[in-house]
């Protein structure tokens, strides 16, 4: 029921970092969840040293068993490390690979190379037509568009964080983004 619910709104509710209501932040089992009640994702990304995972903070230290930045740790370090909870860190394409009404992917530290790997990726899922990327940079989004072509790219300024009434266990904060807000590339 929840599910018709939601694909009937004339927006698309994302479930901020997966399912926090009920997993740890940005983990596979967490953007599943989410996916498998009807949510949209939204997710955070930034680049090591051999490619782009799925972590919020810039340093390692609260949400893993890691120490330090994200952006000097190599992929090989990265897939070493366990979050709190005893899950592997994901990657782009282990998160773009989770059947998924939308995916808004939160970019973060990223280098020049890993814009590159991130909208390669994207579109190697096929999934652009159901992915916003959410930057605060739009200077390298004429790089991405092309690569990706279908995606939507937005700044931070088009995504509004609402209080939503829990609902059967939903979260608090729901992301809300509605796709007739100005700044939306078409």
């Amino acid at each position: 029921m929840l599910k018709l619910l939601i694909a009937s709104l004339p927006f698309i509710l994302t479930a901020h970092r997966g399912a926090t209501w009920s997993h740890e932040e940005n983990t596979l089992p967490a953007i599943r969840a989410a996916c498998e009640q009807g949510y949209g994702v939204e997710f955070d990304v930034q680049s090591v040293r051999g490619g782009l995972v799925v972590v919020h903070d810039q340093r390692w230290n609260r949400t893993t068993t890691g120490r330090g930045l994200v952006r000097e740790s190599t992929m090989a370090e990265a897939m070493a490390l366990r979050t709190r909870g005893g899950h592997r860190i994901p990657t782009l394409a282990d998160v773009l690979a989770v059947p998924c009404s939308h995916y808004l992917i939160h970019v973060k530290c990223i280098t020049d190379a890993g814009y590159s790997e991130l909208a390669a990726t994207v579109a190697a899922s096929g999934v652009q037509y159901r992915a916003t990327l959410l930057d605060a940079n739009p200077g390298r989004w004429s790089a991405v568009a092309a690569a990706a072509p279908g995606v939507r790219l937005t700044t931070t300024e088009s995504v509004e964080y609402a209080p939503w009434p829990p609902v059967g266990g939903s979260p608090s904060g729901i992301s809300i983004t509605d796709y007739g807000y100005p700044g939306w590339r078409e």
